[in-house]
């Protein structure tokens, strides 16, 4: 598997993200491959030379920063970290991207690039956590605060089918919560 890295996105980045590279690489089986997309100069200030094996890098001249506007991104910023990650993935040339970066750029850039799941109306964040017993999913994480009761079941349905390909579970079973504090919640 390779798996793009937002460099630039998230905080202490890019010398966080290239800590947790470093870490992953020398954690994981051989069949994990890295790529970290962002500024090169500033990623090899943190980087030891020559490269690890398993990591390369992808330049990008520009940053989304956590103010920028979601929908302006890919017009404002084409050359971003999170940009060339998206357009990575739909190049085939990884089959992930990653970042702890500007959520809702993130979320607009995959669906401008990628697209839609055939038959699912909205895309929705799923946030995975390992368990002693097996991983549990929470789908959807907040980028949707307006969703409608059909949303909601194509949420549950990816999820349940998320978790059914990662765990192994059959017929998971599938719960209702409400974290938020917005009006009509």
């Amino acid at each position: 598997m390779i798996f793009a890295l937002d460099a630039m996105g998230g905080d202490n980045a890019p010398q966080a993200v290239v800590q947790g590279a470093l870490e992953a690489l020398s954690d994981s089986p051989d069949s994990l491959e890295l790529v970290l997309v962002g500024n090169e100069n500033r990623i090899k200030a943190d980087l030891p030379t020559p490269l690890p094996d398993r990591l390369s890098l992808v330049n990008s001249s520009q940053t989304v920063g956590m103010n920028d506007r979601a929908s302006n991104v890919i017009k404002a910023k084409p050359d971003s970290s999170i940009v060339r990650g998206v357009r990575l993935v739909k190049d085939g040339k990884v089959d992930g991207f990653i970042s702890a970066g500007n959520t809702g750029a993130i979320m607009t850039a995959s669906l401008l690039i990628l697209g839609r799941i055939p038959g699912v109306r909205r895309p929705a964040l799923g946030a995975y956590i390992p368990t002693v017993k097996g991983g549990k999913i929470i789908c959807d994480v907040g980028t949707n605060p307006d969703a409608k009761p059909y949303n909601l079941l194509q949420f549950a349905i990816m999820a349940s089918h998320y978790i059914e390909q990662i765990e192994g579970c059959r017929d998971p079973r599938i719960g209702l919560i409400n974290i938020g504090v917005e009006p009509g919640k």
